[in-house]
């Protein structure tokens, strides 16, 4: 009944699709695309990681890299004791130093 009366008194009103469209808009541009961009940029840094880059990890640990096979990264933590680790390649979250240069947060 109450929607008979709405469409005898003039019909569909737009303006909540429209307003439901712009918060679809807003919530892309301001949550969908920077993960996305994040998603990239971290899957690039992986792709370049090479041989005595310096990192961290996930869970807070800095070292170099010794080595890279597969998916798997050896890194010396230690270099007095030659402490070594192996970690997933996903668990590296960035890079602090190549080349013995410091990594731009940008480029990181």
């Amino acid at each position: 009944m109450d929607t008979l009366i709405f469409l005898m008194q003039g019909g569909f009103d737009w303006t909540i699709i429209i307003l439901i469209g712009g918060i679809f808009v807003v919530f892309y541009f301001l949550m969908m695309r920077p993960q996305k961009k994040e998603r990239e940029r971290l899957k690039m840094m992986l792709e370049n990681l090479r041989k005595n880059d310096e990192v961290v990890t996930a869970g807070g640990i800095h070292g170099k890299v010794a080595s890279i096979k597969d998916d798997i990264i050896v890194l010396r933590v230690d270099d007095n004791s030659d402490a070594k680790l192996r970690v997933s390649r996903t668990s590296i979250v960035g890079v602090t130093m190549r080349d013995g240069e410091d990594v731009d947060e940008k480029e990181n």
